[in-house]
C-alpha cells in the first residue's frame, strides 16, 4: 500500500511539473488535466493507509457483520463457499477486511492482543458467513473457529470502506464481484445519502469506489440510480429477474446466466420517464429481450432528435401541436428514416421534407377521378413523400392495395423512397390487408441502394430483383446504360412461386418497348422517367387480379396509371400538381376517348365534406372530376407507439 501510494504521488508530481511548462503546450490540454476522481482516491488511501492496525486470526465469536454492506447476501453464492469450504479446507481464502468496534484501547493496540476487540467485517461477509454455519455443523473442525483479518479501527470514512469492501471483491481466488444490480443499487444508496446540493460529488464517489470501471460505465450507473424510486424499482425488478434467467432470450454460461452488460442500457437512462417505463415493462413481461432492449432505447433517443429538428425547421413550439397539425407526417414510421445516419447528416433531407410539408399546407392539392366500366382510377396532386393516405380519401371497399409501385425519381435520396413505403404498408396494415407487393422502377445502377432501403422497411420478408431493357430504343443509345433498367420486388406474406409475364416468359429480364414521352401543352414539362406501359400491363397482371386496388406514386404523366384502369384494376396514381396534369389528359385521352367536363357529379372520390358516399356514375364510360380534401386524421405519433 505504501509503494503504491508513493508511486501516484510520483505521477501526480510529474502531472503538476508539466502543467506549470516543463512540456510543449500542445501536450497540456491533454496530460495535465487531472480528473477530479483522482485526488479523491488519493484521499481514500491516505485514510485507508493511516487507519491500517495490524493482520490477525480473529475468533469468529468476536466478529459481526458490518452496518455498512455493499450488497445483500447472495445465497446461491454462499452455498457453492461453503461446499467449497469443506471441499479444500486447509485453502487460504482472501483475509476479511474488518473494523474495531469501538475506539476504546486501539491506541495500544497490538496484534497479539488482537481477540481482546470485537469487530464489524465489512469486506469476506460470505466468507464469515459460511465459517459461522459450518462451525455450527462441524464444531470438530478448528479451522472454521477462526479467521484471517486485515484490521482497520472504524474512523475510516464510509467511501473508505466502500472501496476496501469492492477490492475484496476482485482480488482471491474464489472472487465475486459485484453484479450490475448490485453497483447501480450502490450508487443509488450513495445517492440517498448525497449531502444537499451536491450534484456531482456523489458520482464521482461511485466512480472511485467501483475503481475498474471506467468513466462512461459508471455515468451509465449513476444516471440510472438517480431516477426516481419508481423508475428505480422498476429497473431493479427487471435486473432480479435477469438474475433469475427470467428474461427473455438469456443462455446459461457455465452453468449460469450470464450478468447484464452495462452498455445495453446505455440510452436507457436518457429517455423520457414513459418510454423508460414502457420499455423496462416490456422486458419484464418477456416482450422484448435486453438486447432489443438496447437497439430499442437507441432508436428512440434518434428519434427524439428528430423531433426536435423538426419543431426548429417547422417553426413549432411543442410536439402536440405539430402532431396536430401534421397527423401522418409526424408518425414513427415517417421519421424513422430521417435516423438511419447522425442528425447532422440527415438533415439536408429533414429540411427539404419539412419544406415540402409547407408547400403542401399552402397550397393544397388537386385531385381527379375516373371511372370507367370494370375499374375506377383517382390521380392526386402532391409530392408522393408527403402524400397523406387517409382513410376518407378512398371509397370504404378498398381494402389497401395489393400493389404499390414506385417509379423512382433520379433527383430523390435513396432513402426518400422509405417515406412512400411506410405510409402504404400503414394504410395496408390499417385496413387489415396482410399480404400484398412492392415493385420499384429504379436504374439498373440503383437496384443495390434500394434493396438495402426497402430491406430496412422491415415490411417485406422477401426481396428480389428483375430487370427490364428497351428493345427499340435508338441506334445511339444502344448501350447498356442507358437501355437496362432495375426492377426491385417486394413480397409482404407469401411470394408468388413463379412470376409470369405476358406470353409466358418466367425470365427475369423483361422486353419493354419504348413508347413517346409526354409533355405538357406549353412543352415547359416533361416526363422526367417515362416508363413503357409494356412494363406495368406485366407488373399488374402478375401480381395482381382483377378488381383489386393498386398505388402508383410517382405516376408521372399518367402511362401506367392509364395501364393499370385498362387492366381493370383500380388504381390510385400520385405525383407533383405539374405531372398530375399530363396524367389527366393522357387519361381522358387514353381512357374516355371523350371531352373532358369538368364538375361532373359522377367522381367517386369523396369531397371535404366528409361524405363518404360514392356518387352514381353518369351515362358514358367514362368521367373526369376534381375536388379537394382538406380532412384531418387523429394518430397516434409519440415517439414510443406500436
Amino acid at each position: 500500500m505504501h509503494q503504491r501510494r508513493n508511486h501516484d504521488v510520483d505521477v501526480n508530481e510529474q502531472r503538476k511539473r508539466r502543467s506549470q511548462g516543463d512540456v510543449p503546450a500542445l501536450h497540456r490540454s491533454k496530460v495535465c488535466k487531472i480528473d477530479p476522481s483522482e485526488s479523491q482516491l488519493e484521499v481514500i488511501k491516505h485514510d485507508v493507509v493511516s487507519s491500517f492496525l495490524g493482520i490477525a486470526k480473529i475468533d469468529i465469536e468476536n466478529l459481526e457483520v458490518g452496518l455498512l454492506q455493499l450488497r445483500e447476501v447472495d445465497e446461491k453464492f454462499l452455498t457453492r463457499l461453503k461446499k467449497s469450504m469443506l471441499e479444500f479446507s486447509d485453502h487460504s481464502y482472501q483475509p476479511l477486511i474488518v473494523l474495531t468496534k469501538t475506539d476504546d484501547g486501539t491506541q495500544n493496540f497490538t496484534e497479539a492482543a488482537a481477540n481482546g476487540f470485537h469487530y464489524m467485517a465489512i469486506g469476506g461477509i460470505h466468507n464469515l458467513l459460511a465459517c459461522r454455519e459450518l462451525q455450527n455443523e462441524r464444531p470438530d473442525r478448528d479451522i472454521f473457529s477462526s479467521r484471517l483479518c486485515l484490521i482497520y479501527s472504524n474512523n475510516l470514512a464510509m467511501e473508505a470502506q466502500l472501496w476496501l469492501a469492492n477490492k475484496h471483491n476482485q482480488i482471491g481466488e474464489l472472487r465475486h464481484t459485484l453484479s450490475v444490480k448490485e453497483k447501480i443499487q450502490l450508487c443509488h444508496d450513495m445517492f440517498k445519502q448525497r449531502p444537499e446540493g451536491d450534484d456531482k460529488q456523489w458520482s464521482r464517489s461511485c466512480r472511485v469506489i467501483l475503481g475498474d470501471e471506467n468513466e462512461r460505465t459508471v455515468k451509465i450507473f449513476t444516471d440510472l440510480a438517480s431516477r426516481p424510486e419508481v423508475e428505480y424499482l422498476l429497473l431493479i425488478s427487471a435486473l432480479e429477474k435477469s438474475r433469475d434467467g427470467l428474461l427473455s432470450g438469456q443462455k446459461l454460461k457455465d452453468g449460469i446466466f450470464k450478468d447484464v452488460a452495462p452498455y445495453q442500457m446505455r440510452y436507457l437512462a436518457s429517455l423520457p420517464v414513459e418510454a423508460y417505463t414502457r420499455l423496462l415493462q416490456d422486458l419484464i413481461d418477456g416482450e422484448i429481450t435486453m438486447g432489443s432492449l438496447k437497439k430499442e432505447s437507441h432508436l428512440l433517443i434518434k428519434l427524439m432528435a428528430v423531433q426536435r429538428k423538426f419543431l426548429q425547421l417547422m417553426n413549432i413550439p411543442t410536439w402536440e401541436e405539430a402532431t396536430a397539425s401534421y397527423p401522418q407526417e409526424t408518425t414513427r414510421d415517417m421519421l424513422l428514416p430521417f435516423t438511419r445516419r447522425a442528425i447532422d447528416k440527415t438533415l439536408p433531407a429533414l429540411k427539404d421534407y419539412c419544406n415540402l410539408l409547407k408547400a403542401a399546407k399552402d397550397g393544397g392539392s388537386c385531385t381527379a377521378a375516373i371511372q370507367v366500366e370494370g375499374a375506377r382510377g383517382f390521380l392526386v396532386g402532391t409530392d408522393p413523400r408527403i402524400f397523406d393516405l387517409r382513410q376518407g380519401l378512398l371509397p370504404s371497399d378498398c381494402q389497401g392495395f395489393s400493389l404499390i409501385i414506385i417509379n423512382y425519381p433520379q433527383e430523390w435520396d435513396a432513402s426518400e423512397i422509405t417515406l412512400v413505403i411506410n405510409k402504404a404498408v400503414s394504410l395496408n396494415l390499417n385496413k387489415g390487408r396482410r399480404e400484398f407487393s412492392l415493385a420499384v422502377l429504379c436504374s439498373h445502377e440503383k437496384v443495390a441502394d434500394i434493396q438495402r432501403e426497402v430491406r430496412s422497411t422491415e415490411h417485406f420478408p422477401s426481396i428480389q430483383t428483375a430487370f427490364f431493357y428497351e428493345t427499340n430504343a435508338a441506334p445511339n443509345e444502344c448501350l447498356l446504360t442507358p437501355c437496362l433498367h432495375g426492377m426491385v420486388l417486394g413480397f409482404k406474406g407469401k411470394p408468388p412461386k413463379q412470376m409470369k409475364w405476358e406470353g409466358g416468359s418466367s425470365l427475369n429480364i423483361l422486353p419493354v418497348e419504348t413508347e413517346k414521352g409526354y409533355t405538357s401543352e406549353d412543352g415547359s414539362v416533361r416526363d422526367r422517367n417515362f416508363v413503357s406501359s409494356t412494363l406495368y400491363t406485366n407488373l399488374v397482371g402478375a401480381l395482381t387480379s382483377p378488381g383489386e386496388w393498386v398505388l402508383d406514386a410517382c405516376c408521372g404523366s399518367g402511362c401506367g396509371f392509364v395501364a393499370t384502369v385498362r387492366k381493370e384494376r383500380n388504381c390510385l396514381g400520385v405525383d407533383s400538381e405539374q405531372f398530375i396534369g399530363m396524367a389527366t389528359i393522357r387519361a381522358a385521352e387514353s381512357i374516355s376517348h371523350a371531352p373532358m367536363e369538368e364538375d361532373t357529379a359522377d367522381a367517386s372520390l369523396p369531397a371535404s365534406s366528409n361524405d363518404e358516399e360514392e356518387g352514381d356514375s353518369a351515362s358514358g364510360d367514362a368521367s373526369l372530376s376534381a375536388s379537394t380534401d382538406d380532412e384531418e386524421e387523429e394518430t397516434v405519433s409519440d415517439y414510443y407507439e406500436d
